[in-house]
């Protein structure tokens, strides 16, 4: 709350908020900031779907294990053509996004520049931090993870372990 106190928005949506955070977001936009909590433990379907005007529009969500021999041709083709990768990964929900599930890939295609998103470990930061830092190939950015960031020096502390060099804004 403390980081978007100051920027503009609508709203925000979390899985929780402090009473602090609360009293900071309900200041915002003479009190007519959208504030909505979000079930942390919801699981979406596999394909989504929505209507416009007519129109269905489908898409699958990502479910697949980063790490699946059957995706290492993509991820050949990526390190021979120098394309980078972004992945999303740490959600403790989900074990197909594991930031271990990451170790194989950049240990055999150590030419591939992959991205890890939210940090390399979204909600689980302390494992990602545990393993991923030392492989070269490997950086992070920083989408959608300073709302769920509890403090400035807790951010620090993930800057520094990735070195600030391999962190995208």
């Amino acid at each position: 709350a403390k980081l978007i106190k100051r920027e503009v928005s609508d709203g925000v949506i979390a899985p929780g908020y402090t009473d602090e955070a609360l009293a900071i977001l309900k200041s915002k936009r003479k009190g007519n900031y959208n504030i909505v909590k979000i079930d942390p433990d919801y699981v979406p379907e596999v394909v989504e779907t929505k209507q416009v005007f007519g129109i269905t529009f489908e898409q699958g969500r990502n479910n697949f294990k980063i790490d699946e021999e059957r995706y290492f041709p993509i991820y050949e083709l990526c390190e021979k053509h120098k394309l980078p990768i972004l992945m999303h990964t740490g959600d403790y929900r989900y074990d197909y996004s594991n930031p271990n599930r990451l170790l194989p890939i950049l240990e055999t295609y150590t030419n591939l520049k992959v991205i890890g998103a939210h940090f390399g470990g979204y909600s689980i930061w302390d494992e990602a931090i545990k393993v991923l830092p030392k492989h070269e190939n490997f950086y992070v950015d920083c989408s959608s993870s300073f709302p769920f960031i509890k403090d400035k020096q807790r951010a620090v502390e993930l800057i520094n372990a990735y070195g600030e060099d391999r962190v995208l804004f």
